[in-house]
């Protein structure tokens, strides 16, 4: 892994584009997605790159310069950023058809964002504007961390059946110019914007497949000083930013195992896991609060993967309808879920029945950032998640 190099080019970054954007609110984005408005997620992260220019989609049927996904072309030399030249000058976004057909939301996303990044280190003249990884670290600069670090690799598992045998071919994609574990190692340096130090309450869209975009709802926030910053449209749920003396937290005390009749398919049901941690890996310093609550009728297996590893740092088995309050390390993390009902074991999970899901943002833990996740289907809020492959899981 390239270290010094990430590292260097993130602090001239940082030098011209200042510490770093919060990540970009993804639910529209989602919307546009599904419906394959490209044009449209195309306007969406040039208006949160504050990009005052016009921008035209291209859509085409072959690959560009050695087989790039996305490329962009605009004048060379661009205009100063922020000058009536700027706002008048037009630049193409081009995708690859068969790219899109075949691609992830985060991987599209990661794609449009980086060549819109080029304009941006163009306009302002950096240094680095023909180093195609720094382009790549600027978007993530830009609001894009965590979108890369979910689409910067996919991984596919084909299972074929023989007569008396079962064959698995795996594949392995990356997009981008940063290797995987680079990106991980980026948005570890990249952190969080700095803030105050507060809790969050997140709920995800579970196991919706499609935003509505006319849904009326929205995401309240609220800091520290419980002062009202703004309300944003979403299909997910209510974040509240709340100080620690203020935190509530539920007891799990007396709680009971539900009773769960239905036998899985796939493999042999096994009596279910008590409700609480399943299992650690490696060292663990137990510090920030985490607080799981789901709806009843489901059991869940909950997974927490470093970010920049990719390594499971502990796993979780919640009874649907209790709330699990338990503590974990340091660290910023991936989470992951399973769903279902009868437990058969930790690599069939609930047999074939089971659903996977994860998280479309970071969770970044320390003593004073805690968060409550409610996986419980309801309007408002702002943590969709993406179903996933049990291979992936």
């Amino acid at each position: 892994m390239r270290k010094e190099m990430v590292k260097s080019q993130l602090d001239q970054l940082r030098e011209s584009l200042g510490g770093g954007c919060s990540p970009v609110a993804t639910t529209q984005l989602w919307a546009l997605y599904n419906e394959k408005n490209y044009a449209g997620m195309v306007k969406y992260v040039r208006d949160s790159l504050s990009l005052d220019l016009k921008i035209r989609l291209g859509l085409s049927n072959i690959a560009g310069p050695n087989g790039a996904p996305a490329w962009v072309e605009m004048p060379n030399p661009m205009p100063p950023f922020g000058t009536a030249e700027f706002r008048q000058t037009t630049a193409t976004v081009f995708l690859w058809k068969t790219f899109l057909d075949q691609s992830k939301f985060e991987q599209v996303v990661s794609a449009i964002a980086h060549e819109l990044s080029h304009i941006v280190l163009n306009g302002i003249g950096h240094a680095l504007r023909e180093h195609e990884t720094a382009v790549d670290l600027a978007a993530m600069l830009l609001g894009y961390r965590d979108i890369y670090v979910l689409g910067c690799e996919r991984h596919e598992v084909d299972v074929s059946y023989g007569s008396y045998s079962r064959v698995e071919t795996r594949r392995h994609y990356k997009l981008g110019y940063l290797e995987p574990d680079e990106v991980r190692y980026a948005a570890s340096l990249l952190g969080r914007p700095s803030e105050a130090k507060p809790k969050a309450k997140y709920s995800p869209r579970f196991l919706l497949t499609k935003l509505s975009a006319a849904a009326p709802v929205a995401a309240l926030i609220i800091r520290s000083q419980l002062t009202i910053l703004g309300v944003v449209a979403a299909l997910a749920v209510f974040v509240i930013w709340l100080p620690r003396s203020q935190l509530v937290n539920s007891s799990n005390v007396g709680a009971s195992k539900p009773q769960i009749a239905t036998s899985p398919v796939g493999c042999q049901a096994q009596h279910q896991p008590i409700h609480g941690i399943y299992a650690r890996y490696g060292a663990f310093d137990p510090i920030a609060q985490f607080t799981i609550r789901t709806p009843s009728g489901s059991n869940y297996y909950v997974k927490l993967e470093n970010a920049e590893t990719g390594r499971p740092i502990a796993t979780y088995y919640v009874y649907g309808g209790v709330p699990l309050d338990t503590q974990v390390p340091a660290g910023t993390y991936v989470l992951k879920y399973a769903v279902g009902q009868a437990w058969c074991s930790e690599a069939d999970l609930f047999g074939d029945a089971t659903v996977t899901e994860k998280a479309d943002r970071l969770f970044q833990f320390d003593d004073g950032y805690e968060y409550e996740v409610e996986l419980i289907a309801q309007r408002g809020g702002n943590l969709p998640t993406n179903r996933i492959s049990r291979g992936q899981f």
